[in-house]
C-alpha cells in the first residue's frame, strides 16, 4: 500500500541542516542515553520520510533529538507521527521494563518542559491509583533485566541529585510549587536523565541513585499537585513509584503512596485516599522508617476524617503519634525531615476541622504554628487557614478574618501555590453566612483587592476536606459557584506554574554548576537506602 511522505519530517529535517547520516547518528545517541533499543542508519531515515512510521518509543526520540539540533520544543505530532500523542500519552502508565520507565520519565519531562496544555488540563484518572498500588504489592522487586555494573555512574552523582532534592524542596516550602517547578523539570532533562540510560538496577550505588531520582520525581509531582497540574502530578507520582520498585526502596515507595493520598483527599476521592494511605503503611513490609510510617497514618487520618469517620480517625492519629515518638531525625532520609512535630500537629488540626471539632482544630493549629520552622512558609499558610475556619465555627469571625488576611497577603506576595489559593477560596465561601458582618464584607473586598479584580472564587477549588459550617445556606451557595470555578480553572494554575522554560534553563546551568562544587566532599558517604 503507498504511503504518504511525511512533510513535516522533512520540513524539520531540512531547518536542522542535517544530513540523513548526521540525522541518524543524532537519534542514535538520544535513543543510547534514554535506555531505548533502537538501531538507526541514513536508509531509516528515509524510511520514515517516506511515510513509515516507528513504532514503541522511537517517534519520541526522534521528536527530542530534533529539539536539541533546533534548540526549541519539537513534538510528535510536530513530526507527523501519532505515538505518544498527548490524548494517549503513556506517562502515567506505570512501565513493565526498566528500560520503558527511563523512557517513560523522558517523555514526560518533554511534555512538561513543552507545556503542553494537555499536562495541565487534563484530568486524573483514579483508576491509575487502584492499579499501581496491585503493581507495587504483586510484581517483584528485582529486576529481570542482567545485573551489570552501571558505566561511569560514581558517588558524586548521587549527591547531585540529593542536592538538587534539598534545594528545591526548599523553595516549595518558601516560595510554593509554582517557583521550583519547571526548575526540577530542567535538571531531570539536562543531569538525570543522560545518567539513567547507563544504570543498570540491582548494584547498590545503582539502587542509591534511583532512589534519588525517584525522590526528585516524587518532589516533581508535589510541585505540579501544588499548581493544580493533577495529572501532571499523577503521571510524576507514578514514575517515581516505579523507580522506587527497581531501587527496592519501600521507604520511598510508601512515601510516595503517601502523596498520592494526600492528592486524592484533596480532589474529593476520600475512600481512595484512605486506600492509598494503607498501601503506605503496609507496604513499607517492615522496613518504613518511623517518620514514613507516621506520615502513612497521618495521611489516613486525614482522609477519615473527610469521611467523617471519627473512631477510624482518631486510630490513625494514634498510629501517628506512636510512631513519630519513635523517630531519629538523624537517621531519616533528607526527604522525610520536614515532618516535624509542627507537621504533625497540622495534619489533626485538619482531621479536627473536617470532623467539626472546632476548638481542638484550634488548638493543634496553634501547636504547629508555634513550632514551626520559618522555612514551611506554604504550610504555615495552610495551618493559619485552619485556625481561622477553627475560630470562624466557634463565632469567632474578628479573629477568622485577621488570620485569613495575613495568609492573603503571603499569597499575594510570596507564594505561587494554587493550594493555599484553594484554602481561601473555601474560607471566602465559609463566611457567606456572615456576609452582612462588617469583617466579613472587609476580607472580602480585601481579598479581591490582593487576588483578583473580578470578585469571582479565585481558583475552581475541589471541596477541601469536609465542611462544618454552622449554616446550611454556606453548602448551598457552592453549587451555584461550580460554574464559576470551572471558568477560572486553567487562568490560575498558568498563574502559579512559574518561571519561563529560558529563565529556568539559565537558572539550572548556574545550579548544577553549584550543586557540582559543593557534592563529593573528601571524606564524605553516600547515605545508603532506607531499611
Amino acid at each position: 500500500m503507498a504511503r504518504n511522505p511525511n512533510r513535516k519530517l522533512a520540513a524539520l529535517l531540512a531547518r536542522s541542516g542535517c544530513s540523513h547520516k548526521g540525522f541518524a547518528r543524532r537519534v542514535q545517541d538520544v535513543a543510547d542515553a534514554r535506555g531505548v533499543r533502537m538501531s538507526c542508519d541514513h536508509t531509516t531515515v528515509q524510511r520514515w520520510l517516506d511515510g513509515v512510521e516507528p513504532r514503541g518509543m522511537k517517534p519520541l526520540i526522534i521528536a527530542e533529538a530534533l529539539s536539541a539540533k533546533l534548540g526549541v520544543p519539537v513534538t510528535v505530532s510536530d513530526i507527523g507521527m501519532n505515538y505518544a500523542d498527548p490524548e494517549v500519552a503513556v506517562a502515567t502508565v506505570y512501565p513493565e521494563r526498566f528500560a520503558d520507565s527511563i523512557a517513560a520519565v523522558g517523555q514526560l519531562v518533554r511534555q512538561d518542559l513543552a507545556m503542553h496544555p494537555a499536562t495541565g488540563e487534563r484530568p486524573i484518572d483514579p483508576e491509575i491509583w487502584r492499579e499501581l498500588v496491585a503493581r507495587w504489592f504483586t510484581d517483584p522487586d528485582d529486576e529481570p533485566e542482567p545485573v551489570l555494573p552501571s558505566r561511569g555512574l560514581i558517588a558524586a552523582d548521587v549527591d547531585l541529585v540529593r542536592a538538587a532534592t534539598e534545594m528545591f524542596s526548599g523553595f516549595d516550602y518558601r516560595f510554593g510549587g509554582g517557583r521550583p517547578r519547571l526548575l526540577v523539570a530542567h535538571v531531570l532533562d539536562i543531569e538525570i536523565l543522560p545518567t539513567l540510560g547507563r544504570i543498570t538496577p540491582g548494584m547498590p550505588l545503582a539502587s542509591e541513585y534511583l532512589s534519588e531520582v525517584g525522590a526528585l520525581l516524587r518532589l516533581g509531582a508535589w510541585t505540579a499537585y501544588d499548581i493544580g497540574a493533577h495529572w501532571l502530578a499523577q503521571a510524576y507520582f507514578t514514575q517515581a513509584l516505579r523507580l522506587a520498585k527497581a531501587a527496592g526502596n519501600r521507604t520511598l515507595g510508601g512515601r510516595i503512596f503517601a502523596g498520592m493520598s494526600h492528592q486524592a483527599n484533596f480532589l474529593g476521592n476520600y475512600q481512595r485516599a484512605v486506600e492509598l494511605a494503607r498501601a503506605a503503611h503496609e507496604g513499607f513490609r517492615g522496613r518504613g522508617t518511623p517518620t514514613a510510617m507516621a506520615v502513612a497514618w497521618a495521611m489516613e487520618a486525614r482522609a477519615q476524617a473527610s469521611l467523617h469517620r471519627g473512631r477510624e480517625c482518631a486510630h490513625a492519629i494514634g498510629q501517628a503519634e506512636h510512631w513519630f515518638a519513635r523517630r531519629d531525625p538523624a537517621s531519616e532520609p533528607a526527604w522525610l525531615r520536614y515532618f516535624d512535630a509542627a507537621e504533625l500537629h497540622a495534619e489533626i488540626a485538619h482531621c479536627y476541622r473536617d470532623l467539626g471539632q472546632p476548638a481542638k482544630a484550634c488548638r493543634h493549629a496553634e501547636l504547629s504554628i508555634e513550632s514551626s520552622e520559618d522555612l514551611y512558609v506554604r504550610s504555615l499558610s495552610f495551618c493559619r487557614i485552619v485556625l481561622a475556619t477553627g475560630h470562624l465555627l466557634n463565632g469567632d469571625l474578628d479573629q477568622a478574618t485577621a488570620i485569613a488576611a495575613g495568609v492573603v497577603d503571603t499569597a499575594a506576595d510570596q507564594l505561587r501555590s494554587s493550594r493555599v489559593l484553594a484554602y481561601l477560596s473555601e474560607f471566602r465561601e465559609r463566611l457567606i453566612p456572615y456576609q452582612d458582618a462588617k469583617p466579613a464584607r472587609q476580607f472580602t473586598d480585601y481579598i479581591t483587592q490582593r487576588l483578583g479584580s473580578d470578585g469571582q472564587p479565585l481558583i475552581p477549588a475541589p471541596r477541601i476536606g469536609a465542611l462544618a459550617t454552622p449554616a446550611q445556606s454556606g453548602r448551598q451557595c457552592r453549587g451555584a459557584l461550580s460554574s464559576r470555578r470551572s471558568a477560572t480553572r486553567l487562568r490560575n494554575s498558568r498563574a502559579c506554574s512559574g518561571d519561563s522554560p529560558a529563565f529556568c534553563r539559565s537558572q539550572v546551568v548556574m545550579l548544577s554548576s553549584r550543586m557540582a562544587r559543593s557534592t563529593a566532599k573528601p571524606g564524605h558517604s553516600v547515605t545508603s537506602n532506607p531499611p
